[in-house]
């Protein structure tokens, strides 16, 4: 019930045919990624490798670094943006 995960953008990430991918959600939201570049993947390892210092569980180290993520890709602006995606 939430945004696209990192695994969703890795994904559309390493198959190069794929120009659109859709991820529904159980609560009715649909998310399109549209583009995910390479630095995306590399800024997300490495917020990974922050949080993964403050907490024993990966998966809520992931959950964090997955959302300073969207946060950072939010403050370059739109022009500028690591990754695309949106909700309908």
């Amino acid at each position: 019930n939430g945004r696209p995960s990192i695994q969703d953008m890795i994904s559309f990430h390493n198959n190069d045919k794929i120009q659109l991918s859709l991820v529904a959600c159980h609560n009715g939201y649909l998310y399109a990624i549209f583009k995910i570049t390479n630095e995306t993947i590399s800024i997300f390892n490495d917020f990974l490798e922050i949080e993964k210092y403050k907490t024993n569980d990966i998966d809520i180290a992931k959950r964090f670094a997955t959302n300073k993520l969207y946060d950072y890709n939010y403050m370059l602006g739109k022009k500028q943006k690591i990754f695309n995606i949106r909700r309908f």
